[in-house]
C-alpha cells in the first residue's frame, strides 16, 4: 500500500511540472513591429506541425526583405514575388520548434516600416506531407486594435484618420475572374478566383496531347491562341475562356514512322533506339528541336514524372496547385508533380521541398517506378533471379527493396555487377526502364 502511495504522489509530482499546451480553435498569425522589423508568430497550432508554409503580403512593391529564422527549424527560405501593386512574400520552414501550441518563425527585416498587410495565407503539413490550409487570415499586429468595416466601437474621427493612416490594408477590395477550358485541355487556375483591387492574375493554357489552342476570349473578347494571359490592375469581374481543337500527334522534326516507332537520327546504332522510339510514338517522349533525341543527356525529376504521368492516361487538368515549395503553379511540370504526389509516388527530398529541376539519380528512378507500379496496381512479376550488386552497401536502405523488384522484374539492371545508385540516369537509361515497365504491365 505504501508502494502505491508513494508512486502516486511521484507521478503526481511528475505531470505537475510539465506544462502541456494543446491548441485550441485555428491557428492564429501574430506580428509585432519595432521599427523596420517584423517578429512573426504563429499561434494555436496543432502538435504534429512539422512544416510551414506562410504568404504574406506587404503594402507596395518595395523589395528587398530578409528573413532570419529562429524556430529550432533546419530550413527556412523567403521569396518575394511581385503581385500587382504589392509583393508576396512565401516563407518556408521545416522541422518546425513548437512551444505552447505556438511557433516562433522569427524575424523580417522590411525596407520600410508598416511593410505589411493585414491579409494572410497559410499552410501547416504534419511529417507525413498532409497539409491544413488556411486562406485570407487575418493578422493580429502585436494586439493592436484596428478598426475595420464592420466594428461598432464609436472612434472619433481624428483617432480613425490616424490609425488608418499607419494600419496596413484596411479594407481590401476584391474582384472575381472565373476561368473555363474547353475539351482538349486546360487553364490554370480554373474556376473562380478571387483577386484584390489592383492587383495582377495570370493563367496559364495547356492544351492536351493531340490538341493545339484554338482561341482564348476575355470578357467577351478574342485575344488569339495565347498560351499565357495576364490581368493588370484588375478593377471589375471578369472571365476567360478558352477552347482547343484537334490536331495530328506531334512529331519531332526529321523523325520517321518505322513500323509502331518514331526514329531518331542520332539513335540508329543506339541500343535504346527500340524503347525510345516506342515512347516517341506513344507521345510519352520528345526529341530536340533539331529532331535529335540526345540519348545520353540527364533526365530532371520533374520531366521523368512527367513521362509517369502520360503513361498512366490521367487526366491531370485538376491539379492546380502543389505544397512544394519549389514548385510554382504555373510551372509547366506542376500538374504532374502534384498528380505524382496525390497518388503517393512521390513525396520530395525533404520536407516541402520537391527539387524538379534536379537530375534523377537510378535509384531515385527505380523507387520511383515501383511507387508507380503499385499506385497504379501493376503486378511486377519477378523473371529474373535476385542478384547482389557489388556496390550493394552504396544504395539507401529507402530504395533497397524498390531496387530489388524492379530488378527481378526485367525493369532495371547493373553494369559490371554493379547498380551504381547515386550515377544521374540518362534520357536513354529512364526509356529503357519506362519501355520494360509497361511491357511488364502489359
Amino acid at each position: 500500500m505504501k508502494r502505491v502511495i508513494s508512486v502516486f504522489i511521484i507521478l503526481t509530482i511528475l505531470f505537475s511540472a510539465v506544462n502541456i499546451v494543446i491548441a485550441s480553435g485555428e491557428p492564429g498569425i501574430v506580428i509585432s513591429f519595432s521599427d523596420k522589423t517584423a517578429y512573426i508568430t504563429i499561434e494555436n497550432v496543432p502538435a504534429d506541425t512539422n512544416s510551414v508554409q506562410m504568404e504574406l503580403f506587404t503594402n507596395d512593391i518595395s523589395t528587398g526583405y530578409e528573413l532570419f529564422a529562429d524556430n529550432g527549424g533546419s530550413y527556412a527560405l523567403l521569396k518575394e514575388k511581385k503581385l500587382g501593386n504589392a509583393m508576396m512574400l512565401t516563407i518556408y520552414s521545416d522541422n518546425v520548434k513548437i512551444d505552447n501550441a505556438a511557433i516562433n518563425l522569427g524575424k523580417i527585416e522590411c525596407p520600410k516600416t508598416n511593410c505589411l498587410s493585414s491579409k494572410a495565407n497559410l499552410i501547416l503539413l504534419d511529417r507525413e506531407l498532409n497539409p491544413i490550409e488556411y486562406k485570407d487570415l487575418e493578422v493580429n499586429f502585436g494586439g493592436k486594435k484596428k478598426i475595420t468595416e464592420t466594428s461598432t466601437e464609436k472612434t472619433s474621427t481624428a483617432e480613425t484618420q490616424s490609425e488608418k493612416a499607419t494600419d496596413p490594408v484596411m479594407h481590401n477590395i476584391y474582384y472575381t475572374i472565373t476561368a473555363e477550358a474547353g475539351a482538349g485541355g486546360s487553364i490554370s487556375p480554373s474556376g473562380k478566383t478571387n483577386v484584390v483591387a489592383g492587383n495582377s492574375k495570370e493563367y496559364t493554357i495547356i492544351p492536351y496531347n493531340g490538341y493545339k489552342i484554338s482561341n482564348v476570349t476575355v470578357n467577351g473578347n478574342s485575344v488569339g491562341a495565347v498560351d499565357k494571359y495576364r490581368f493588370e490592375n484588375v478593377n471589375d469581374n471578369a472571365d476567360i475562356s478558352v477552347s482547343f481543337e484537334a490536331v495530328e500527334k506531334e512529331k519531332p522534326n526529321e523523325n520517321v514512322m518505322e513500323g509502331n516507332y518514331v526514329s531518331f537520327p542520332d539513335l540508329t546504332d543506339h541500343w535504346a533506339k527500340e524503347p525510345v522510339g516506342y515512347l516517341a510514338e506513344k507521345n510519352i517522349v520528345k526529341g530536340a528541336e533539331n529532331g535529335m533525341f540526345l540519348p545520353e543527356n540527364n533526365i530532371t525529376r520533374a520531366e521523368f514524372v512527367t513521362m509517369l504521368a502520360k503513361i498512366s492516361g490521367d487526366d491531370i487538368s485538376g491539379y492546380t496547385n502543389s505544397p512544394f515549395g519549389d514548385v510554382d503553379y504555373d510551372d509547366w511540370f506542376m500538374p504532374y508533380v502534384e498528380w505524382a504526389r496525390t497518388n503517393g509516388i512521390v513525396a520530395g527530398i525533404r520536407d516541402g521541398v520537391f527539387a524538379p529541376k534536379e537530375k534523377i539519380t537510378r535509384e531515385q528512378m527505380a523507387f520511383i517506378i515501383v511507387k508507380f507500379a503499385d499506385a497504379k496496381g501493376y503486378t511486377l512479376t519477378p523473371k529474373n533471379d535476385e542478384i547482389t550488386f557489388a556496390d550493394e552497401e552504396d544504395i539507401r536502405s529507402y530504395s533497397l527493396n524498390s531496387v530489388k523488384r524492379a530488378q527481378t522484374a526485367g525493369i532495371i539492371n547493373g553494369s559490371n555487377g554493379k547498380f551504381y545508385p547515386e550515377s544521374y540516369a540518362t534520357r536513354a537509361e529512364a526509356s529503357q526502364m519506362l519501355y520494360s515497365l509497361i511491357q511488364t504491365a502489359k
